[in-house]
C-alpha cells in the first residue's frame, strides 16, 4: 500500500489537474493534497522516511512550484518527487533536474483522455487511509486509453510514431503495451532492440 500514497501540494482549485496527472504516473494513488507549502513540508516528518511521495503543482500565487519541490527534494525525506506544470520550458527542466526532483510532468503534453480514468480515490488530509483502502477495493478493473494507428498504405512511418509516442508515455512512469497488427510485415519489436515480438495467443 505504502508504494502508492503520495502527499500533494497545489492550490484549492487545480486539484483535479493534479489528480490527472497522477493517475498518469500511478493509476492506484491514494493522495492527501495541502494548499499550503509549509504544512506540506512539514507532513513529510510525520511519515517514514521515504515512504511516501511528493506531487507538486499548481500552487498558489506567489509561490513558486518548482521550489517547494526542490525542498522537498533537499529534504530527502520523499520516496519519490514529481513536478507539475503547464508549458515548462527546457531552462525548468534542467532545474528541476539540479534539484533532484525525480520526474517532470507537461499537462499540455499529457494526453486529454488521462483524466476520463482518473482513479476518484483522492482524499482531503486527515482522512482514514483504511476507508480510502477499503472504497477502492470495491473498484472495478483498471481501465487504459486504447490509442490505433492506422493508414490506407505502407511506409508513412507508422511504426516509429507508434514507438516513439511509447517511449514517451514510458517516461512519465506509464505502463505500455504494443499490439503490432501487422501480420505480414510487422517489425515494432525492432525498434527496440528485440529480436522478436510475443505471439499474439
Amino acid at each position: 500500500m505504502s508504494e502508492h500514497i503520495w502527499l500533494a501540494c497545489c492550490g484549492t482549485r487545480e486539484s483535479r489537474e493534479l489528480r490527472r496527472a497522477l493517475h498518469a504516473l500511478d493509476p492506484e494513488a491514494f493522495v492527501s493534497f495541502y494548499a499550503d507549502a509549509c504544512a506540506f513540508r512539514s507532513a513529510f516528518l510525520e511519515e517514514e522516511p521515504r515512504s511516501v511521495a511528493a506531487i507538486v503543482g499548481f500552487t498558489a500565487e506567489g509561490i513558486s512550484d518548482l521550489n517547494v519541490a526542490a525542498a522537498i527534494a533537499t529534504d530527502h525525506l520523499a520516496r519519490k518527487v514529481v513536478l507539475v506544470g503547464r508549458n515548462l520550458s527546457g531552462s525548468a527542466r534542467s532545474r528541476a533536474k539540479r534539484a533532484g526532483i525525480d520526474v517532470v510532468i507537461d499537462m499540455s503534453q499529457l494526453p486529454s483522455c488521462a483524466d476520463e480514468t482518473t482513479v476518484e480515490n483522492a482524499a482531503p488530509h486527515g482522512k482514514d487511509q483504511s476507508d480510502a483502502s477499503s472504497a477502492q477495493e470495491g473498484r472495478g478493473r483498471k481501465r487504459a486509453p486504447v490509442i490505433v494507428v492506422s493508414s490506407g498504405r505502407g511506409g508513412v512511418g507508422k511504426t516509429s510514431l507508434v514507438a516513439l509516442a511509447a517511449l514517451v508515455a514510458a517516461s512519465w512512469e506509464q505502463k505500455v503495451s504494443l499490439v503490432d497488427l501487422d501480420l505480414a510485415c510487422g517489425n515494432l519489436f525492432s525498434c527496440f532492440g528485440l529480436p522478436h515480438g510475443m505471439p499474439l495467443d
